[in-house]
């Protein structure tokens, strides 16, 4: 699959310049919703 269609679609990329948005945005979502759940339960109170 990688010769065929590149190394977008393994399952174990490596990070370069092409792929760290692969490793990044995960982290970067998880982080963007542990900032909202913390505004909304901040807000109940």
């Amino acid at each position: 699959l990688i010769a065929r269609y590149g190394r977008w679609v393994s399952f174990d990329p490596p990070v370069d310049a092409v792929t760290w948005p692969l490793w990044a945005l995960p982290i970067a979502l998880l982080g963007a919703g542990l900032l909202f759940a913390r505004g909304r339960f901040r807000r109940r109170r």
